[in-house]
């Protein structure tokens, strides 16, 4: 499982957007708890979904936690990231796949 550094920020090329995290800030130490509720913990899952709602870098976090999990399973994503969990980002990677592929069929069709 990869989780993010909060102790230093990574900016290895396409990932420089986490130095503008909400919660890589020193002053959201104390909340980064709530990014990795226990199942039934929605109180803190949804604090935690308040903040990326007001992050200026929810999408690329986002994005970023979709190329990373990739296909995986729900149970093989950890934490509340670009603002989603684990169940709602496979769901959401699922319908971009979808998406694609029905794209791809379309363009090969009028090929």
């Amino acid at each position: 499982m990869t989780r993010l550094n909060y102790n230093t920020h990574d900016t290895e090329p396409g990932r420089a957007w986490l130095t503008q995290a909400l919660c890589v800030r020193p002053d959201m130490a104390k909340y980064r708890h709530l990014f990795f509720p226990h199942p039934g913990e929605k109180a803190k899952a949804e604090a935690a979904k308040q903040i990326c709602a007001s992050c200026p870098v929810r999408i690329a976090c986002l994005e970023d936690a979709l190329a990373e999990e990739g296909g995986r399973g729900h149970e093989n994503r950890h934490g509340i990231r670009g603002g989603m969990a684990p169940r709602a980002r496979r769901n959401r990677y699922e319908h971009l796949r979808r998406m694609r592929q029905q794209e791809e069929q379309r363009t090969e069709a009028t090929t």
